[in-house]
């Protein structure tokens, strides 16, 4: 597409004589610009017409015309004018033309045709057209900024550093403030103002204003285009706080079966300062009966002490009396000088050493099998005490099962058992009735003499 046209003609419109009625005309069009070489592309049109009833016929005619510092040479022309109302093109083609050094260019021009009234006095007398035309200016200057302000916006982080030109990463608000001009008459057709972690700001004029919210860096770059496709980039850097986003999360140990649970929060935490005001810490715990709804209230939530490791902490509570047969929802949350966060809750039940159904039974516990030989290898009547400690547990679940007889077996707790002790305790479930047997010797020798006993141990933790 075209960037502009020029049209100018000269002569008489009017018959009045034979030597009247002809018309010479220019017209110029400026096809493009060349930014790199400083330079325009313009076409060029020169045509005569005879405007009235004059006609004639002229032939092997040279001259010279100019357009753009060019000398355009015209050899040879045979002028055809021998029907009324008739254009005749003389020249036409492009030239380039070099612009000034600031890009500014007032394009000379010059076209003519000879005195063919000199030999025919039926052709048009000497006419010439002359003058200037502005082209289009090319920015030769590279486009520039003529104001950068970059401030935080953030009211609750200005408070913390005191200090409108410092940032804290990932809470600041950037308020960005941007202008620049074009030189050469070109225009500003693209300003972008980008953080150094992406966010941007753009305009299509010289000035831009905006703000990128929660900025995690520091430095900035200004960029900006003009209508002849040059640039210019200047880069900005604010002093930057290393805020830590602060996390939390929570979990727990199963809860025992006395209602008792240890519960664990850990999280990432800034524990530095803001310039102004160092940072600080809460952490908080809340929990529910699972199936039971928060009460959404400040006085639900407990404070744990923290321990702060570099930019990081945990904490732990101990709670008590909770019904081990019930599952616990429990949720933490911790408060910085800048965010108050929450973690995912965290749901737990105790789990009972064993289950006993109407058709089945099941342990909840790791299980150590121990042979009869096992047994009457640590035991004799002459030795000393016996503790099943030395098989590896110190108290547990015995399970003594009469080879192939489902009916005769015995299952009981036992903790620190010693032979021939009728102080040890040994709670036995013996054909489905629930006995105390005062000697756990009794039971695994006369086992242990039918040679066709089972002997099965299931640690656990007695208290």
């Amino acid at each position: 597409m075209a960037l502009q046209t020029k049209s100018v003609s000269t002569g008489d419109y009017a018959w009045k004589s034979w030597s009247n009625g002809y018309v010479i005309s220019l017209t110029l069009t400026e096809e493009s610009v060349n930014v790199g070489n400083n330079t325009s592309l313009v076409s060029y049109l020169f045509t005569i017409s005879n405007t009235n009833n004059n006609r004639f016929y002229d032939n092997n005619n040279s001259w010279t015309i100019s357009i753009g510092g060019h000398t355009i040479a015209i050899s040879g022309f045979n002028f055809d004018l021998s029907e009324n109302y008739t254009t005749q093109t003389i020249a036409s083609g492009q030239v380039t033309v070099a612009h000034n050094t600031d890009g500014k260019k007032d394009m000379p021009y010059s076209v003519s045709v000879p005195n063919i009234q000199s030999w025919n006095k039926y052709g048009p007398p000497s006419m010439s057209l002359s003058g200037t035309w502005t082209l289009s200016p090319i920015a030769t200057t590279p486009p520039a900024f003529t104001r950068v302000s970059i401030i935080d916006s953030n009211d609750n982080t200005f408070l913390l550093t005191n200090d409108r030109n410092c940032l804290v990463r990932y809470c600041s608000n950037a308020a960005i403030s941007v202008s620049a001009e074009a030189y050469g008459g070109g225009q500003v057709t693209s300003l972008t103002a980008t953080c150094g972690d992406g966010k941007k700001l753009s305009s299509t004029t010289g000035n831009l204003e905006g703000t990128l919210q929660g900025v995690g860096s520091g430095s900035f770059t200004m960029k900006v285009k003009d209508s002849a496709g040059k640039t210019t980039t200047l880069n900005k850097s604010l002093p930057l706080i290393e805020y830590v986003k602060l996390t939390c999360d929570v979990g727990s140990e199963k809860p025992d079966t006395a209602g008792n649970v240890t519960v664990f929060v850990s999280g990432n935490y800034f524990n530095g300062s803001f310039g102004a005001t160092a940072n600080s810490l809460s952490v908080q715990l809340r929990y529910k009966r699972k199936g039971t709804s928060w009460q959404d209230t400040e006085e639900e939530w407990q404070s744990i002490e923290p321990t702060l490791a570099g930019n990081g902490y945990t904490a732990q509570v101990e709670l008590t009396g909770l019904d081990y047969q019930k599952a616990y929802t429990f949720q933490a949350r911790a408060i910085d000088k800048l965010n108050t966060v929450q973690s995912a809750t965290y749901t737990a039940r105790a789990t009972p050493v064993f289950d006993w159904g109407e058709n089945d039974f099941r342990f909840n516990v790791p299980v150590l099998g121990i042979t009869a030989d096992m047994v009457s290898a640590r035991y004799s009547a002459n030795s000393g005490d016996f503790l099943l400690s030395e098989l590896g547990v110190e108290s547990g679940l015995l399970f003594i099962r009469d080879g192939g007889n489902l009916s005769n077996y015995y299952l009981g707790l036992f903790w620190g058992f010693k032979r021939n002790k009728t102080a040890a305790t040994f709670h036995a479930i013996c054909a489905n009735t629930l006995d105390v047997a005062t000697n756990i010797y009794g039971s695994v020798a006369a086992k242990n003499e039918e040679g066709d006993a089972t002997y099965v141990v299931i640690p656990f933790t007695f208290l």
